[in-house]
């Protein structure tokens, strides 16, 4: 059956029915001239973050986790509620932290030879960034362990 379904989505790939499609938007939004390639994007509204959330945690990245952890919120919740904030842990693996969101910051400064014109959020390089946000959003107190499997390769040109 497994093999069956890849056949579909092979078939459907080729037909053009897919949610990759060929760009370089990723690159283009930040004026990167690039040759496309092929990539998923989520086009559908993201939940908003709390308003009680520190705005350090503000990324794309964490957006997804965000709306993503809505499924299992019921399951947060009761975890919370029978073990306690201090005897829940965070263990993440992701392959992105949010640190695009700086791409404007290093534009800014090519530009103006400036860092000053644009804030600098750190928060959103580090590795524990997914993570660190788990923490922030619902209060945790226990270990926190996230795992980068990020790989940047930009050939550009």
């Amino acid at each position: 059956m497994t093999g069956f379904i890849f056949l579909l989505k092979i078939t459907a790939l080729l037909a053009g029915k897919s949610p990759l499609k060929e760009t370089n938007h990723v690159f283009s939004q930040h004026q990167i001239q690039a040759k496309p390639y092929y990539l998923g994007e989520v086009a559908i509204p993201l939940r908003a973050f709390p308003d009680h959330l520190d705005p350090i945690h503000y990324s794309r990245n964490n957006q997804l986790l965000w709306h993503s952890l809505q499924q299992i919120e019921p399951q947060i919740q009761q975890a919370i509620t029978q073990f306690g904030k201090q005897r829940i842990a965070v263990v993440m693996g992701s392959s992105t932290t949010g640190a695009d969101e700086n791409i404007s910051v290093f534009q800014s400064f090519v530009q103006n030879q400036n860092w000053q014109e644009k804030d600098f959020n750190q928060q959103q390089c580090l590795f524990s960034a997914p993570a660190d946000f788990v923490v922030a959003v619902y209060d945790l107190q226990g270990f926190i362990y996230n795992i980068s499997t990020a790989y940047y390769l930009l050939k550009i040109g």
